[in-house]
C-alpha cells in the first residue's frame, strides 16, 4: 500500500510540474508601470530591456495580477533569446489588466552592446519578438 500512494505521489507531482512548470527568474519592479491607459489604450504587447546590460534583463506582459505570464522556460542561441510565458495562478483570476515584469539572467553571458532578439512565446500560443539592445 506504502509503495502505491508513493507512486501516486510521484506522478501527480510530475503531472503539476507539467501543467504549471515552475517560474523562473524573479518578480521586477524596475520596468515601470507600463502604457496602459485609464480608457484601456495603450501597447500592451510584451517588452523586454536590460537589467544589467549582457547578463541579466527584464520580460513585461500584461494580464491578470492575480493570474500572470510569468517565465518558465529560456533558451540562448547565439544572439537568439526564447521565453516562455505561461499562465500562473487560477482557477479564479481577477478581471484587473495590468504589467507584470520578471527578471532573467541570459543562459550565456553576452557583451554590454550585444543585440539580442528575443522571441517571447505565451501560454494562449501568441509569439512577440523584442529587440533587446541596440
Amino acid at each position: 500500500m506504502v509503495v502505491v500512494l508513493a507512486v501516486v505521489v510521484v506522478v501527480v507531482v510530475a503531472l503539476v510540474r507539467v501543467l504549471h512548470p515552475p517560474v523562473i527568474g524573479e518578480e521586477y519592479s524596475g520596468a515601470g508601470p507600463g502604457t496602459l491607459g485609464v480608457d484601456g489604450s495603450g501597447d500592451t504587447t510584451p517588452t523586454v530591456g536590460w537589467v544589467e546590460p549582457g547578463r541579466r534583463f527584464f520580460v513585461m506582459a500584461y494580464g491578470s495580477s492575480t493570474c500572470p505570464q510569468a517565465p518558465t522556460d529560456i533558451d540562448q542561441r547565439g544572439t537568439s533569446v526564447e521565453v516562455e510565458l505561461r499562465l500562473q495562478g487560477g482557477p479564479a483570476c481577477t478581471a484587473d489588466f495590468g504589467p507584470t515584469a520578471y527578471a532573467l539572467d541570459l543562459p550565456h553571458p553576452t557583451g554590454p552592446g550585444t543585440v539580442l532578439d528575443v522571441t517571447i512565446r505565451l501560454d494562449d500560443g501568441g509569439t512577440t519578438v523584442a529587440r533587446l539592445g541596440g
